[in-house]
This record gives C-alpha cells, structure tokens and sequence, in this order.
C-alpha cells in the first residue's frame, strides 16, 4: 500500500444508545477517529419498494490495518463520514491476513447508520 492513495480523510463513528426523557432508546454518533483512506465505488443501484425508489451505492474502502475492525460483530455499531456521506460498514477484510491493509465493503444511501 502506498501512502499516496490513501488520500482521503474520513471520520470514523462509534453509535451509543442513550435514552431520552420519555425512556426511549436514541442512537447518537460519536467520533472515535480521523483515518486517511482511498475510497473506490463498486456499484449504484435502484430499488424500487412500497412505490419508493430508493438508491443505494457500495463501495471499498482500504485503509491501514486496525484492530478497531477485528470483531464481527462490532461492525453495525461503526459507520464512516466523509464530508455529508455516510457509509455503513458491512464488512471489513483483513488483506492477506497480515494486518497491514482492511478493506471495508460500505454501502451508502439507504440510511445513517
């Protein structure tokens, strides 16, 4: 991997469930970190459901390795900003198994994580 095309900077967010003041859970965002990335769109598509098309894009995201990526089942809880998008991370892949490079398979559009 060559530092270069990791040109784009996203902010990594953590979702916590607090409750509001009716006893309701509510998920808030916070940042857990800034990482440096290169951010490659795989495929866009439309779907159409109860009459409301609704458009979702995948995409990869590779960035250095962190073991912030290691558990499964961590995963719905973390979602990436860049700029105003936000991609929610459906899987991360450990390249070569040699924790050097995570590629994140994201879509983006259908929610806010």
């Amino acid at each position: 991997m060559q530092a270069g095309s990791l040109s784009k900077v996203v902010v990594l967010q953590r979702r916590d469930e607090q409750r509001d003041s009716h006893g309701a859970q509510v998920a808030s965002w916070s940042d857990v970190a800034e990482l440096r990335c290169a951010i490659v769109p795989l495929t866009g598509r439309e779907v159409l459901a109860a009459q409301a098309y609704s458009a979702q894009l995948t995409h990869q995201i590779v960035l250095r390795y962190s073991s912030r990526f290691a558990q499964p089942l961590d995963l719905p809880k973390l979602r990436l900003l860049y700029g105003t998008r936000v991609f929610n991370i459906q899987a991360a892949i450990n390249e070569d198994e040699d924790n050097r490079q995570v590629t994140l398979l994201v879509s983006e559009g259908l929610n806010d994580g």
